[in-house]
């Protein structure tokens, strides 16, 4: 549902600027995503520049997200110091 709504909006592909991941037990982990929405016409979609992090965990048969949510403007995410 999310891409259909995207879609009627002109959207096209995101295009990513970084990925960055951390460990926070031996069974869950996180991921900041930082990417740019692109319209089908070469343009971005508000905001141009975007940060989700994405909750992990790992099941029997391999790494799931469970959720995720979107950091305001210049946040980034928390990972535990090792």
């Amino acid at each position: 549902a999310e891409f259909d709504r995207l879609k009627s909006q002109g959207y096209d592909k995101s295009d990513t600027h970084s990925i960055t991941g951390c460990l926070l037990s031996a069974d869950t982990g996180q991921v900041e995503l930082r990417y740019t929405r692109l319209k089908t016409d070469g343009s971005f979609m508000p905001p141009k520049d975007r940060t989700s992090v994405y909750k992990l965990r790992k099941f029997p048969d391999g790494w799931r997200v469970t959720g995720f949510a979107g950091l305001p403007e210049g946040a980034r995410m928390d990972c535990p110091k090792s």
